[in-house]
């Protein structure tokens, strides 16, 4: 069956407008329209024609696509896609940029099936402590006590000096970033 929805998709990506892209392939804007709501599927020529303009497979119109498979579609709001004040911000372009960061946040989704990738342990130490603190009443220089003690164990530090200080934290998931 046709799926209307990644003719949209292309043509948002690539720029294109309703009426340009059917201009393109030689057809009405009403068509197109038929063909990206599902209400009717293009012809073998015309759909040869969008296969050669976006460079796909014919089979992709048959498929869904990545978007549709590993995209929350609520993950990326396109009012959130803003630039820099030179830039001119016209819809088709956010529309456009919108597309692309679903593909790419699709495809990231994917990769991360295949990835195991173990939580920071510096995340874990502020889970404890967070939970630790919920759960004591013991006076705040008590609890800064414990919390440094439990810290210098969990990431491992010497207990006699902070020479690693560092590097222990950036393998425990901190880094600082120069600005």
């Amino acid at each position: 069956m046709f799926i209307g929805e990644n003719v949209t998709r292309l043509r948002l990506m690539n720029g294109y407008s309703r009426k340009q892209l059917a201009n393109k392939l030689g057809g009405s804007e009403r068509e197109l329209w038929q063909y990206e709501n599902g209400y009717v599927s293009p012809n073998l020529h015309t759909l040869n024609k969008m296969r050669k303009l976006f460079n796909v497979r014919g089979t992709y119109f048959y498929n869904e696509d990545f978007v549709s498979r590993y995209c929350d579609i609520h993950t990326i709001p396109m009012m959130n896609i803003a630039y820099r004040s030179d830039i001119i911000n016209d819809f088709s372009k956010t529309q456009s940029e919108t597309i692309h960061v679903k593909f790419l946040d699709s495809f990231l989704n994917y990769m991360m099936g295949y990835i195991s990738v173990p939580s920071d342990r510096i995340i874990q130490l502020r889970d404890k402590c967070i939970e630790y603190l919920n759960e004591t009443d013991d006076s705040r220089e008590e609890q800064i006590n414990y919390i440094a003690r439990f810290a210098r164990s969990f990431l491992q530090l010497d207990k006699e000096s902070n020479e690693a200080f560092l590097f222990l934290l950036e393998k425990s998931g901190m880094y600082r970033y120069k600005c």
